[in-house]
């Protein structure tokens, strides 16, 4: 006889627990080969032994904590015993020794040896420059570094951080559908027409009985959309693969992969859908849901549904981290998906059961959840770190002979692109500067600073000539005159990615001054300090940071005004691009601004500003505007940074003003540029005390 009660292991999952006729087990405990039991409901409050934890419990948060906790002393005792090696892994010598023989002819240093090439040459004059000449000391000098101070923190970084930190503690809102739906209903008579009066489908969130809908028919309009709009350029699907597998299926409902795309349809192509900003929230949100419900069926079998786990986490990440500010979730959800790549690895992957399609498509989707695992590092541990390890192998993307063109030639930029973060002397150097944003100061070595440059342009010199927009992306003139023009989008990309990293790393290192090691002798550290070319250098090393700094805002903003409203290139249909462009300008900006001996580009405030109130309506959804009477941004910001000793903070958090919008990430995104617009003008008209400062 079936029991009345589920089982303890579907209790426990939250599922159905299912039970075919005559037999002795559930579905589910038959599937995975284990002792059905069932649930006795009187001693479930006295039980405490589990056969397996559910998604979110405090058991699972503790784990997580005691991991945190020990990653935090092993990387303590990694940086006592190898914290002088990875200063200088930045600047590493080439293996390629080569020796020069030098002559004293009348009191002049002459070379004996024979130069017999251009790159001879090169390494001769670097090896002047380091041994021989009067700046020896900076560069030949392990105990000598660079500290660059941080006067400030910064609001249009660090705001989404504070935040996400603090709501790992916080019960999340309700479900804005459970909460907004039937007050929508009544005042929208043209929902009627949407809704399906005969068969009609039925999802339950949450425990909330949404209406009955005809979501078929939504699917049905928005796959066509996605396939049009978004997936040219990103590569997440094989169009003429899918195509065949999307007419074949019988129910889209309870495909995963299908419903994850229709998320990212709703929250990333708002121009192109004919839905409210509510509309599209509510079926985000429903879609969501019951894909959420599948994937967790699917965790069962990991081996045989890997790639649809690894494809539809993928798809939901811009939902999960750009729209509903969920970042815990998206983080255990991507987590997972990592996990059940080891296992799929040995699987069909390994044992070269995929077809070249899967096999190519599993890649791009792997790599898409890599680098959202290491923005949660920076979220979460204040870890940015690109390097290929443990493991991760970031490997050029397979390009598929059938793709349409722009498809080919964002994959082709993409593999180039990651080439260039993954580059070791960039990922470390990132990671060190990574502290500043928190007002906290970075140590480097001169060295680390002079090697970023040719780095970067040897990357660009070894780009296709159609991805190089010019000969020097440095050279100030050539950025002034393509930065106003209109281009493709994979000519403007390359260019546009250059300028990103060298306005994050420039406007990090404005206030540099030497740090001598205390175990130097105190003579030595004063003639170190004391020593005019050394100080001099450190002044011309500012000065070109300084002229880099406002030189890469000047062509954000270019770009952002020529190139963000533009349709057909791809640039519209990555709103997480615009937003990282937009937070980047405030804070090259801002970083300026903290600089009072230096003439600050007003002009190009003035000009972010005419484009931010032009674009406005682009930008973010109808009536997401958080205004400053409702801002609590700057004031938690503050308290929390100033919280050493983890006390309460008084302020809410700013997450519940953001949650009452439809898209709370948009609200956060508005909110930021007003409230660091806001500090900008009060410091730059009254400079009497930093808005920004901790003091």
């Amino acid at each position: 006889m079936q029991p009345t009660s589920p089982c303890r292991v579907c209790r426990l999952r939250r599922r159905k627990c299912v039970w075919e006729e005559n037999e002795t087990k559930c579905n589910r405990c038959t599937k995975l080969d284990i002792e059905c039991v069932p649930t006795d409901e009187k001693k479930i409050a006295r039980e405490h032994e589990e056969l397996m934890p559910q998604d979110g419990e405090e058991q699972v948060e503790d784990w997580i904590h005691d991991v945190q906790q020990l990653e935090l002393e092993l990387q303590k005792m990694e940086s006592m015993t190898t914290a002088s090696t990875e200063y200088h892994f930045l600047s590493k010598p080439s293996n390629e020794q080569h020796e020069w023989q030098l002559s004293i002819v009348n009191g002049y240093l002459r070379l004996r040896t024979t130069i017999q090439s251009i790159d001879e040459m090169k390494m001769y004059t670097e090896a002047s420059l380091r041994y021989l000449s009067p700046f020896s000391d900076l560069f030949n000098n392990k105990n000598t570094s660079i500290l660059f101070e941080s006067r400030s923190f910064s609001i249009p970084i660090i705001s989404s951080v504070v935040i996400q930190r603090n709501a790992i503690q916080k019960q999340r809102a309700l479900s804005y559908t459970k909460k907004h739906y039937q007050h929508q209903t009544s005042n929208n008579d043209d929902r009627s027409s949407r809704t399906s009066q005969n068969g009609g489908d039925n999802i339950e969130s949450d425990g909330f009985s949404c209406p009955l809908m005809d979501y078929r028919s939504v699917i049905e309009y928005l796959v066509p959309l996605y396939l049009e709009h978004k997936i040219p350029y990103n590569g997440f699907l094989h169009i003429p693969t899918f195509q065949k597998y999307y007419n074949e299926l019988r129910d889209p409902l309870t495909n995963p992969v299908i419903l994850s795309m229709c998320v990212d349809a709703l929250v990333s192509l708002p121009q192109v859908t004919r839905y409210s900003t509510m509309e599209r929230r509510m079926l985000a949100e429903l879609c969501c849901y019951r894909c959420k419900q599948i994937l967790f069926e699917m965790y069962d079998d990991p081996v045989q549904y890997g790639l649809e786990i690894v494809m539809t986490t993928s798809f939901l990440q811009v939902y999960l981290m750009d729209v509903t500010l969920n970042y815990i979730e998206a983080r255990r959800l991507t987590t997972v998906a990592l996990l059940i790549c080891d296992e799929f690895l040995n699987g069909p992957y390994h044992k070269g059961e995929m077809t070249v399609v899967d096999n190519a498509l599993y890649e791009r989707h792997r790599l898409s959840l890599e680098m959202s695992n290491r923005t949660f590092d920076i979220f979460f541990e204040s870890r940015m770190d690109y390097r290929v390890k443990n493991g991760c192998n970031f490997i050029e993307l397979v390009i598929l002979d059938d793709e349409l063109q722009v498809t080919k030639d964002y994959i082709r930029f993409y593999n180039h692109l990651i080439r260039l973060v993954c580059t070791p002397h960039v990922s470390v150097l990132l990671g060190k500067i990574n502290s500043t944003f928190f007002g906290e100061s970075c140590e480097l070595f001169l060295e680390d600073i002079l090697a970023y440059k040719p780095i970067v342009l040897d990357w660009w010199k070894s780009l296709p000539a159609e991805y190089r927009l010019c000969d020097d992306p440095f050279d100030p003139a050539a950025c002034t005159k393509y930065s106003e023009k209109k281009l493709p989008a994979t000519t403007l990309f390359p260019f546009l990615a250059v300028h990103m990293l060298n306005n994050f790393i420039s406007a990090s290192l404005l206030h540099p001054r030497f740090k001598t090691s205390l175990s130097r002798s105190e003579g030595c550290s004063e003639k170190i300090n004391d020593n005019p070319i050394a100080n001099s250098v450190l002044q011309s090393l500012r000065e070109e940071l300084v002229e880099l700094a406002k030189n890469t805002s000047r062509v954000l903003i270019y770009i952002l005004k020529r190139n963000c409203a533009r349709d057909g290139t791809g640039w519209t249909s990555s709103a997480s691009l615009s937003s990282c462009v937009i937070v980047l300008i405030l804070y090259g900006l801002e970083k300026l601004a903290n600089c009072p001996d230096i003439e600050y580009p007003y002009e190009l405030l003035y000009l972010f500003k005419k484009i931010m109130n032009k674009q406005i309506k682009t930008l973010f959804p109808p009536d997401h505007t958080v205004s400053s009477s409702s801002s609590l941004l700057a004031a938690y910001i503050v308290e929390e940074l100033k919280d050493t000793k983890n006390s309460k903070i008084l302020t809410p958090s700013p997450l519940e003003v953001y949650e009452k919008y439809p898209f709370p990430g948009s609200a956060q995104l508005n909110d930021i540029i007003m409230t660091s617009l806001n500090q900008l003008d009060q410091y730059l008209y009254t400079p009497t005390t930093s808005p920004f400062s901790l003091s």
